[in-house]
């Protein structure tokens, strides 16, 4: 669409010009075999249907099955099999092998998650729903309900061996008033198939979804579908007048209103309304379906930038306003996937950033057309818009939106794709595929050979309710990506009060982040529901959040069984995803606590809960929950450089983290163990080795703030003597990637040292005493039982102790001992025995020895491992 000086007129010619080339030959095709724009979720549309799909439960390694929950028996097949009266409503696995027959049912259509069942059910009716459910409450069966499958989050599949409660067979259609225009309909209604059962009426389903060929009804009221055109329609939460719901115990709760108004009590549908199917089986439906619009216009446009799209919405909004019902937006590179996918010849002729398209719809053809006239001559005008095509009729209609529906589809046949649905607020809503983009690139993680695992960032979505689609497109699903993207984006997104899902619900991919859009109010309140409604837990058990309340039960059953053997000690570790807290964490498991980390950033519940140390009421919160009867506080900002460039936030951990900590727990009676370093003192020649009760001297910011925070457990506990400081010195151990540990990190160095041309300067000046993470996780749960041992006599024993290994070396010489190890020369490093770099952020000590005598007179073992074994038997495996 170029911009004439009558748009207006030109708008009104067949064709707008050269670049509108809707002609019978050039129509876009179908990426589908159905005749609507829908498409069909099969396995046909898979990248690799061949590809076996991992096991959800080896994917999120934290999901244990419930031993709570019976195991399907052949008796249990028998009276299901009795129940449903045909063969062709049960799929069973247990009497006999099923696995192709099951493979559907078992994962997802992207082939993301995978299930174990060896039982699925497909009940006709109500009365059948409620009496499996009613006998699988009895029996603890575990159950999946399962709709088309279409879902994005793996709700809709079992994680272990849960049965699979289908929907298929329940596909009836029972009534539809003309007149007020409210459909009732069974469940396992297709989208699709409601859509044109009351087109026929000239009525219009308020949902629109792409996957609308295989989708059911009641899985899209399940988890809250929001669609293509909920800009016009809303939510499913207005649209839904009623619900035919089958409870865990059996009970049938049927309240299929066909009124709008009814204000007599609680409106219990709405718990329904996105429920995931964790309290009940939605069975019927009752929607308000508005008239179908006589006048329906689509423009697809080009765009120079996502501030130009904004633009475009504000004034599609003010001059299209009542009859805008779609205002899609798709990056180039969406668009470019569709084309590879295809084939097809894309709508307009140049390339652009971004591509928009705008639906209209109303009663009046002529005065929708003035008014999206009036529109497009303003945009074009302005500039906002570069070029677009508007559809002359049906056929070219569908074959722009099948531009947008086709991505999804376009997606799956390049392999795996990690996709976040979520809300964010406009004016930084596509800044988080930007933001994407760079840190997967800085990672080395994007290319276009096959020695990268991802192929492309894609970013798409609804306009009209701040919802954007960002999907990461791999070659194939690696542990390396993941972590590279979660939880960075739900930290993203939590920044900017955003939603981690907008409209395909949490599943097993997002439960356990809620917490970055819930607080913890809202979920107890949403635990207390499910309790209420199931209490044994029965209904797609492990697609369920409880953060703290999971933690709980989890504690309780450590208690129950460590009560046989006479251990009731329980130990909270901070920073447990971190370096040292990891092995600290293993210690105190391995000694037979009951353990349970703090993380903030991975918080995995039940055994890492999520928790901002840096807000005092979340610290007693935490404490409170747990009831430790120590505290092992690792969490920091240990890195020297990058306190010196923000020392004002990583104040706020190591320091004020600290003393809330401090005061939390010696309030409470609890040990609190403090990690802090050798870095508080000045390391000058002659001085070393340190004696615990030697004055610190920090020379840097790190040693400035670690020294504060030995100073504010020491001050906070001085009455109880329930503090205690431990210094150690540079750490090594099993890392998740090389940068967590000063030491581990010198294998990047000896890698590009390889080149005799890298001149890479490695300081051969200052002494280190690496120590390994093990050892001190060791030491840490050594003064614990001799501290707890003693808690009658806590203020006669010492409150600053000393751990470090006794080999002495430099960095040069570090990374010479395990370049022999490896097998490797490294001719490009070179030994700087000047002294520290004057360019370097942050000076390091010279000498920095911890003397371990206190310790020992303690009772605690100091012997260390031996560094050159270590790292053997380290790098072997």
């Amino acid at each position: 669409m170029t911009a004439p000086r009558s748009v207006a007129a030109a708008l009104r010619r067949t064709r707008l010009s050269s670049r509108c080339r809707f002609t019978p030959q050039t129509i876009i095709a179908p990426i589908s075999v159905n005749a609507s724009r829908s498409f069909s979720i099969t396995s046909t549309n898979r990248a690799d249907a061949s590809r076996k799909i991992k096991l959800t439960a080896a994917s999120y390694p934290q999901l244990k099955r419930n031993p709570n929950f019976a195991e399907v028996t052949k008796e249990h097949v028998q009276y299901f099999k009795q129940l449903l009266g045909t063969d062709s409503a049960l799929i069973d696995g247990v009497n006999a092998d099923a696995t192709d027959d099951l493979a559907s049912f078992n994962s997802d259509w992207m082939r993301k998650y995978g299930g174990q069942t060896r039982l699925v059910l497909k009940p006709q009716t109500t009365e059948e729903v409620s009496k499996i459910l009613k006998y699988c409450s009895e029996n603890k069966l575990a159950v999946v309900p399962q709709g088309g499958n279409t879902g994005l989050v793996g709700g809709s599949v079992p994680v272990f061996d849960e049965i699979v409660i289908n929907t298929a067979r329940m596909n009836k259609i029972r009534s539809f008033d003309e007149e007020s225009g409210v459909l009732v309909a069974d469940a396992g209604v297709i989208l699709e198939v409601a859509d044109a059962h009351v087109g026929e009426k000239g009525y219009l389903f308020p949902l629109d979804l792409g996957a609308k060929g295989s989708c059911h009804i009641g899985g899209n009221v399940a988890t809250n579908a929001g669609g293509l055109r909920l800009l016009r329609y809303g939510s499913l939460h207005g649209n839904v007048l009623g619900l035919e719901a089958v409870l865990p115990d059996g009970t049938i709760i049927d309240s299929l209103s066909k009124l709008r108004k009814n204000n007599t009590g609680y409106d219990f549908k709405q718990l329904f309304i996105g429920a995931e199917g964790t309290i009940g089986i939605i069975t019927g439906v009752s929607i308000l379906c508005p008239p179908r619009a006589k006048a329906i216009n689509v423009a697809y446009f080009g765009l120079e930038s996502y501030e130009q799209v904004r633009k475009a919405f504000r004034e599609a909004k003010g001059q299209l306003s009542e009859i805008l019902s779609a205002f899609e937006l798709m990056d180039g590179r969406s668009q470019a996937l569709v084309q590879e996918s295809t084939g097809n010849k894309p709508p307009l002729e140049g390339e652009y950033p971004f591509y928009c398209l705008i639906e209209t719809s109303g009663s009046n053809a002529e005065h929708d057309t003035a008014k999206l006239e009036t529109f497009l001559e303003h945009v074009l005008g302005e500039g906002i818009v570069a070029d677009g095509v508007l559809a002359q009729d049906e056929t070219q209609i569908q074959s722009l939106w099948r531009w947008r529906e086709g991505i999804t589809e376009s997606l799956s046949h390049l392999g795996g794709t990690y996709k976040y649905d979520v809300s964010i607020p406009l004016p930084e809503l596509y800044q988080l595929v930007e933001d994407t983009k760079i840190r997967l690139t800085e990672k080395g993680l994007v290319g276009d050979d096959d020695s990268f695992p991802v192929r492309a960032v894609v970013g798409y979505g609804h306009m009209g309710d701040s919802n954007l689609h960002l999907n990461v497109s791999v070659r194939q699903y690696t542990k390396e990506v993941e972590q590279a993207i979660e939880p960075w984006v739900y930290e993203w997104i939590a920044k900017r009060n955003g939603s981690i899902s907008a409209e395909h619900g949490l599943g097993v991919a997002k439960k356990e982040f809620i917490g970055y859009s819930q607080n913890d109010t809202n979920i107890k309140l949403m635990k207390q529901l499910k309790d209420l409604y199931d209490p044994n837990g029965i209904m797609n058990p492990y697609n369920v959040h409880t953060t703290i309340f999971v933690f709980l039960t989890h504690l309780s059953n450590q208690l129950k069984r460590k009560k046989k053997k006479k251990m009731s000690h329980t130990s909270l570790i901070t920073g447990a995803t971190g370096l040292l807290g990891r092995e600290v964490t293993k210690s105190f498991k391995q000694a037979g606590w009951l353990t349970v980390g703090q993380g903030f950033n991975r918080a995995a519940p039940p055994t890492i809960l999520k928790a901002n140390l840096e807000d005092p009421a979340d610290v007693k919160r935490i404490l409170d929950e747990a009831k430790p009867q120590v505290v092992v506080h690792c969490a920091a900002n240990r890195q020297p450089d990058a306190c010196e460039k923000n020392p004002e936030q990583a104040r706020k951990i190591n320091v004020e983290a600290t003393r809330a900590l401090a005061e939390g727990t010696n309030a409470r009676g609890i040990l609190l163990i403090y990690i802090s370093t050798d870095y508080v003192f000045a390391g000058r020649e002659g001085e070393a080795p340190y004696e615990t009760d030697a004055k610190p001297q920090p020379t840097n910011i790190y040693g400035e703030m670690k020294r504060d925070g030995e100073e504010a457990v020491l001050e906070a506990t001085r009455e109880s003597g329930t503090g205690v400081v431990l210094r150690v010195p540079v750490l090594y151990g099993p890392t998740e990637y090389n940068g967590e540990s000063a030491v581990n990190i010198i294998l990047d160095a000896i890698e590009k040292s390889k080149d005799a041309n890298a001149n890479l300067k490695m300081d051969d000046w200052a002494r280190r005493f690496p120590t390994n993470t093990q050892d001190v996780g060791r030491v840490c749960n050594d003064i614990a039982v001799r501290y707890i041992k003693d808690k009658h006599n806590l203020k006669s024993l010492p409150k600053i102790l000393h751990f470090s290994a006794e080999e002495d070396m430099t960095k040069y010489e570090i990374a010479q001992r395990l370049a022999a190890i490896l097998g490797v020369e490294i001719p490009g490093m070179v030994a700087n025995k000047e002294g520290n770099d004057p360019n370097a952020a942050v000076q390091r000590p010279y000498n920095t020895h911890l003397s371990t005598k206190v310790l020992k007179e303690v009772g605690i073992n100091v012997q260390a491992m031996t560094f050159d074994d270590w790292w053997k038997a380290y790098l072997k495996k």
